[in-house]
């Protein structure tokens, strides 16, 4: 998951979403994306292509 904003955090967005999802997904750590560069974010999708 990630943010656009360092306002409130993510709260219990986990929590909300797991009823939404399969059983087997699983939720990995945030990542707070203010004021990053389009480069950055293409390394951080890169990187979980990757992955996946």
């Amino acid at each position: 998951m990630f943010a656009t904003s360092g306002g409130s955090g993510l709260g219990k967005t986990v929590s909300d979403l797991k009823p939404c999802v399969a059983e087997s997904a699983s939720f990995v750590a945030e990542k707070l994306m203010n004021r990053i560069t389009d480069t950055e974010i293409q390394n951080y999708v890169d990187r979980w292509k990757f992955l996946m």
